[in-house]
């Protein structure tokens, strides 16, 4: 109410101090822009106490894994056979098996009982056109990268529940029907990628803080995706010029802090004028709440 009354006092002040015709255009703005700006306000004092807040922990820095360096890396071809073997010997032994962190498996439809043995794997990169089995064999897996791979996704492994990074480069990831089954994710990163369909579910991610699609390259409609459900999101970047995505996310219009870049072809006018009100508009409102 306080809101409302101060815009129309604002409002009959500026039309007084205007009377000259050639100011017309200038008032109208004016006008618009406080309306808008009071309205925002207004409206982030109701909502922002119906907001979730964050209680995910962050990443733990110290366990930053390259997408593409791994500790120790396995061909499956037939040709490595000696060399796969001898690395594995090698790093089977007691004194080296519990300090191997990440794993690069190339050309792996299942990875066999024996990779076992490495228990404090954290990370794997994946290079498969045949789908990928037997990951729940690390139990403390929290990071995979899919590089140039037609993955499968069995929802029913355990180890979806776990992971918190999830990297696709230049494959296609099929059967992720939902992200119930990854509560725990952080932070997704699609280039050149795409999942065979996207989950509708996107306000499951509670603990996702970053969300990138470069040259996303699946069906994708944005404006289904309300970013007031995910409460830990720092960045959502969404840059393609794939036109099959179109749209921009909901939850724009909250007193939320996160850095948002949208660019596609579908993008009209008014979805970019949005963005920018919001881009804008955070930078004034974080000094004046």
């Amino acid at each position: 109410m306080k809101s409302s009354l101060y815009i129309l006092i604002l409002i009959f002040i500026i039309a007084c101090d205007n009377k000259d015709g050639n100011n017309s255009e200038i008032t109208k703005k004016n006008i618009v822009d406080t309306v808008v700006s009071a309205n925002i306000k207004e409206e982030y004092s109701i909502i922002d106490s119906e907001i979730e807040k964050c209680s995910c922990k962050n990443f733990n820095s110290t366990k930053k894994f390259n997408h593409f360096n791994a500790d120790v890396r396995f061909d499956n071809h037939s040709y490595a056979k000696n060399k796969k073997d001898s690395i594995f010997n090698y790093y089977a032994q007691d004194s080296l098996k519990l300090i191997v962190k990440s794993i690069a498996f190339h050309n792996f439809d299942t990875i066999p009982d024996k990779y076992s043995i490495f228990k404090n794997i954290e990370h794997i990169i994946v290079d498969s056109r045949n789908n990928i089995y037997g990951l729940d064999m690390f139990p403390k897996l929290k990071s995979i990268v899919f590089w140039g791979s037609t993955i499968t996704i069995n929802s029913s492994e355990k180890w979806l529940n776990r992971i918190e990074f999830f990297r696709a480069e230049k494959s296609r990831i099929y059967g992720f029907e939902t992200f119930k089954t990854t509560p725990n994710l952080k932070e997704i990163y699609l280039a050149h990628s795409k999942f065979d369909v996207f989950p509708a579910d996107f306000n499951n991610l509670k603990c996702l803080r970053k969300i990138t699609l470069g040259a996303y390259l699946g069906k994708l409609d944005l404006s289904l995706i309300n970013l007031i459900y995910n409460p830990c999101i720092e960045k959502v970047n969404i840059t393609t010029w794939n036109d099959s995505v179109k749209g921009i996310p909901q939850g724009l219009d909250t007193n939320k802090h996160f850095k948002i870049i949208i660019s596609h072809p579908r993008l009209t006018k008014e979805e970019k004028a949005t963005i920018d009100f919001y881009v804008q508009n955070r930078k004034k409102l974080q000094n004046e709440f």
